[in-house]
């Protein structure tokens, strides 16, 4: 019944779900649309992906570090967007980064700091921070939410109406910014988990 409801809006560009993550090879198709599925990278980690309890029993999740789900990019319409996931969070993953040695890409359209978008996870103060790309010279905008518990289930949202970005976490407001900029196109795909640009992995 809620996929039904999720499928109704016509704006909905992706969607997934992984009730059927223990399939070898992995199949996430995006269920708002023909396209749009995702396909398993390992990078160097153990294949197929892992498999994780969901929020509830009868829910499977897949358990990511170094590997990562990747699919085609999309577009931005209308200078406004919003992205949502159920993730859960248990610290540092196996790759460390340039930029942030503790800490990971949870979900990006593109590079998400000359272009694009990211939701990333700091690990030494258990931040999550939602940022939007801008060319150079600049770099990118964020908002950045204050400590987020490890371990169990969160739901992230993040909006951006092309004035003001903000970032939500268990449906409260956590953290938001004025931006009335451009929106820059990615030049690289989405992706769930690590995407590297200067941040490691997170075990999720």
């Amino acid at each position: 019944r809620h996929l039904g409801a999720v499928r109704a809006d016509r704006a909905l560009l992706r969607c997934y779900t992984f009730e059927h993550a223990g399939q070898s090879p992995l199949q996430v198709t995006n269920v708002a649309g023909a396209a749009g599925a995702l396909a398993y990278r390992a990078n160097g980690a153990a294949s197929p992906p892992r498999t994780a309890a969901g929020r509830w029993p009868e829910k499977a999740a897949v358990s990511l570090d170094r590997d990562y789900l990747t699919g085609d990019p999309f577009e931005t319409l209308d200078r406004s967007f919003a992205v949502t996931a159920w993730i859960r969070i248990s610290g540092p993953g196996s790759i460390r980064g340039d930029s942030v040695p503790l800490g990971g890409t949870i979900l990006s359209l593109g590079g998400g700091y000359w272009d694009g978008w990211r939701i990333t996870y700091a690990c030494a103060d258990r931040s999550l921070a939602f940022e939007i790309g801008r060319p150079r010279p600049a770099s990118a905008m964020a908002v950045k939410s204050g400590p987020v518990a490890e371990r169990v289930w969160h739901h992230l949202a993040a909006t951006w109406n092309g004035a003001e970005m903000r970032l939500y976490v268990d449906g409260l407001l956590a953290a938001r910014t004025a931006f009335a900029g451009k929106f820059t196109p990615p030049a690289a795909p989405f992706r769930i988990g690590f995407a590297g640009h200067g941040w490691g992995s997170v075990k999720l």
